[in-house]
């Protein structure tokens, strides 16, 4: 995903230089109608786009949401305006539905998903979406609805942007890395340094590692405040009721190719269950945590449609048409940084298209 806009720095930050070379090319092919072109001419072409959050905050201090995780509301409302112009949004489960039957859809049909379950999915996200006369789906990782606890890669981005330790100090394998915190630089490589090797970790390994790596700092582990705060299941009534999608994201947020096999059914499964107890209908789709190559596979697939879902979805870029495998749908990812025009470039088809002539042509 995105991250949020840095501050451009040519002597020092090469990285963001390129990053506004990249923006003022995305803007000048916008210019001249490129992503129109490209629209137009995958407009049988079915484009999904997944989110985190949306924030009530326009500003966010220190390392806070530095990765763009949580798009601002004003954002948000301008990229709900271009779909409204550009695209008709409709509800996940109808275009499933098509897709599997090769029914036709609407020409540039989108449609809008929303991974973990925050809280601000229900007091900022939902209120934006019914007032632009859109619906979406919303993925929860059941285990932290209704509670304090947030996600582990929230408790340690939250831990690195509160604590006045001067480093941390972080087991990789049997050697230990010590990571300065001495400014906000420090402290977002920290986050990623950490946030790598946790991601590596098989699913036992990785809870008993952040158990480790807590209490070797003497740090408690932190309450979700905020943006990293969870819905409640009331909060998942109300949008239910108000037209949205609910589906399950596993119940820990668990990356299911990393969960032993004998408790995958029950990661999946509990997930779902807990959805259905809440709203009482059935809640069939299902989104891969993390979702990237190797977070799923053939095996993953086979299980979810013996589970009965009706569909499974990863963040693997691009778009889908009827006879794709509908365990493994591709998503274009939308944060805090994403323009409008970067926005258009994804949905049109021409962001998927140069990254693959780019990598024909490296070859």
């Amino acid at each position: 995903m995105s991250g949020a806009p840095r501050g451009v720095c040519a002597r020092e930050d090469g990285p963001d230089v390129r990053a506004s070379a990249r923006k003022i090319l995305i803007d000048l092919l916008a210019a001249l109608g490129v992503y129109r072109l490209f629209r137009f001419l995958n407009r049988k072409r079915v484009a999904i786009l997944f989110y985190h959050g949306v924030s009530a905050s326009e500003r966010f201090e220190g390392i806070r949401n530095y990765q763009g995780k949580h798009v601002r509301l004003s954002r948000f409302r301008a990229q709900l305006d271009f779909l409204r112009r550009h695209y008709r949004v409709l509800p996940l489960p109808e275009v499933v539905d098509a897709l599997r039957r090769g029914a036709r859809l609407p020409a540039n049909t989108a449609v809008i998903t929303f991974d973990d379950g925050y809280e601000n999915n229900a007091t900022v996200a939902v209120p934006a979406l019914s007032e632009a006369g859109m619906s979406a789906a919303f993925f929860l990782s059941t285990s932290y609805v209704d509670t304090d606890r947030c996600l582990w890669v929230d408790e340690i981005e939250q831990v690195i942007a509160s604590t006045s330790l001067p480093e941390l100090v972080v087991r990789d394998g049997e050697r230990d890395e010590r990571l300065p915190l001495t400014s906000d630089a420090d402290r977002r490589a920290a986050d990623r340094r950490i946030r790598a090797i946790g991601k590596a970790l098989p699913d036992e390994a990785l809870w008993r590692w952040l158990k480790e790596f807590f209490a070797h700092n003497g740090l408690e582990v932190p309450r979700a405040t905020r943006d990293y705060r969870f819905l409640t299941w009331d909060q998942v009534r109300g949008m239910h009721a108000a037209g949205m999608t609910i589906g399950s994201h596993t119940l820990r947020h668990a990356i299911i190719t990393r969960v032993p096999e004998a408790e995958r059914v029950e990661e999946i499964l509990g997930a779902r269950r807990a959805c259905e107890a809440a709203l009482g209908v059935r809640c069939d789709t299902f989104a891969y945590a993390n979702g990237r190559e190797g977070d799923f596979d053939d095996s993953t697939g086979r299980l979810l449609k013996e589970l009965g879902f009706s569909c499974a979805l990863t963040t693997v870029q691009g778009l889908n048409v009827p006879g794709d495998d509908l365990s493994t749908l591709k998503r274009m990812g939308v944060g805090d940084a994403t323009t409008v025009a970067e926005l258009e470039a994804q949905m049109s088809g021409f962001m998927a298209w140069a990254l693959g002539l780019r990598a024909r042509l490296r070859r």
